[in-house]
């Protein structure tokens, strides 16, 4: 039965307008719900919570007239749009900027949530979509989207193929999480000798470049002869190795502007507008003028991505922007490093080598389960 989403939700929430001032108050520190917005939300996951906001329970009583509850459905309304998160918790949030909610009803709720994840969905609400420079959705725009229902036992099996996938994809999050936390443990532990240096004096810094955006001779979307171009939009706070990017240049771009080549094995961080991302690049690569690129030796490697994870570069260095967070690359290039000691160096990469290695193992699993996740849903709710 083809049908449109206003017939499949019992409510839409939307507080999209909504900020604490307009209410009286103001965010807290480490209170009670924490506030989701679109930059939260990323299809399947939620990330970048260490930046979120926080409300106490005056807030949380003002601003939540309707509350989320299990079940219901997150979808970004724009900058980005369309990311689609199954809330499966009993946890109380606050529901910020740029959000929908949805409650579904008369369908099976992971059903539903899985037909908003599928091109055919997505591709639709593109369609609806309004705005030149940053694409949104209206409500009205939104509810007339096209939902494909089928009957109960058909909707229970679709969910149960493709939430399948997402279990193992899930299980290996749980192990590259506590991993992780092994990690981050054995790198607190680590003496450092008394001497103090600077980054620029232990490792070679290269800073990536744009070709003027305007020529779109320089840009591709892949395929064979093009060079992965690293964006921060790529780098996601949550995993340790960076395997792709969304956008790519033309060779002759890399040579014609001097972008230095990233290799396997670099340490990169991000310093403008969101500062201190940290990935390790799992492949050949060149960045744009946002993102710093470390390359040290393999021994150091690993030390240093904890080192840089930690760092704190907007309150330990001079806020050189005043249109958002930033440093800039003389900061991070002078900024303090702590060299460890020789016999604590080899201790750290004897326990962790093979836990890094774990990691990326598993990361490279879940890319391939995604593949699997993807092509159940074209299977099943077609791609156009």
């Amino acid at each position: 039965m083809q049908t449109t989403l206003n017939n499949v939700i019992s409510r839409i929430i939307d507080y999209r307008g909504k900020t604490p001032l307009k209410l009286g108050y103001n965010w807290v520190n480490n209170g009670k719900y924490i506030a989701l917005s679109a930059k939260n939300v990323k299809t399947g996951k939620l990330v970048n919570l260490e930046s979120a906001y926080h409300g106490d329970e005056k807030l949380y009583k003002l601003w939540m007239k309707e509350e989320i509850n299990r079940g219901d459905i997150l979808l970004t309304s724009e900058a980005p749009f369309g990311q689609v998160y199954f809330w499966d918790s009993d946890e109380k949030i606050i529901l910020s900027q740029r959000l929908f909610c949805l409650t579904p009803t008369n369908i099976v709720p992971q059903y539903l949530y899985y037909y908003m994840c599928s091109d055919s969905f997505q591709n639709e609400l593109l369609s609806r979509s309004t705005g030149s420079t940053v694409t949104g959705l209206r409500q009205p725009a939104l509810l007339a989207c096209s939902i494909n229902v089928p009957n109960t036992i058909v909707q229970q099996h679709i969910v149960g193929a493709i939430g399948s996938v997402d279990d193992l994809i899930e299980k290996n999050e749980e192990i590259i999480d506590k991993t992780n936390k092994i990690i981050s443990h054995y790198f607190e532990t680590i003496p450092v000798s008394s001497a103090s240096t600077k980054l620029k004096d232990m490792f070679r810094i290269t800073i990536g470049r744009t070709p003027p955006t305007k020529e779109h001779q320089w840009f591709l979307n892949g395929g064979f002869g093009s060079v992965p171009w690293l964006s921060i939009k790529d780098m996601d706070s949550n995993t340790t190795f960076l395997t792709k990017t969304s956008q790519y240049l033309t060779k002759e771009a890399v040579d014609r502007f001097n972008i230095p080549l990233v290799e396997e094995g670099d340490v990169l961080l991000s310093f403008k507008l969101t500062v201190g991302r940290v990935e390790i690049s799992s492949i050949e690569m060149v960045t744009n003028e946002a993102i710093a690129c470390f390359k040290s030796d393999t021994n150091l490697r690993n030390y240093l991505y904890c080192y840089l994870k930690k760092c704190n570069f907007l309150s330990d260095g001079d806020n050189t922007s005043s249109i958002g967070q930033a440093v800039n690359s003389t900061i991070i290039k002078n900024f303090p490093f702590s060299v460890p000691t020789n016999i604590s160096l080899a201790e750290f990469n004897e326990k962790t080598m093979s836990l890094f290695k774990l990691v990326e193992e598993k990361q490279k699993e879940n890319i391939l389960l995604q593949h699997d996740k993807q092509a159940l849903l074209t299977r099943y709710f077609g791609s156009h």
